[in-house]
């Protein structure tokens, strides 16, 4: 189970690290050029600057619920 949840949580850092958090940032830095030219890319940086805070809340909540799922058994 531990070898599966690694996997998984790799996985998804991967995917989220290397294809999506890309996207967003070019995005969001596109959207801001006509505004604020050169600095657009440093406010689209920014963007992805909360990700390890919610990434930590989920991971608490799936503990919380495995530990509640544990308790029930």
């Amino acid at each position: 189970m531990r070898a599966v949840s690694s996997t998984l949580m790799l996985l998804a850092s991967g995917i989220i690290g290397g294809a999506i958090a890309p996207l967003i940032v070019g995005s969001v830095s596109d959207l801001l050029a006509p505004q604020l030219s050169s600095d657009s890319l440093r406010y689209g940086l920014a963007t992805m600057a909360p990700t390890p805070i919610i990434a930590g809340l989920l991971l608490w909540l799936a503990f919380a619920r495995i530990r509640s799922m544990g308790r029930s058994r």
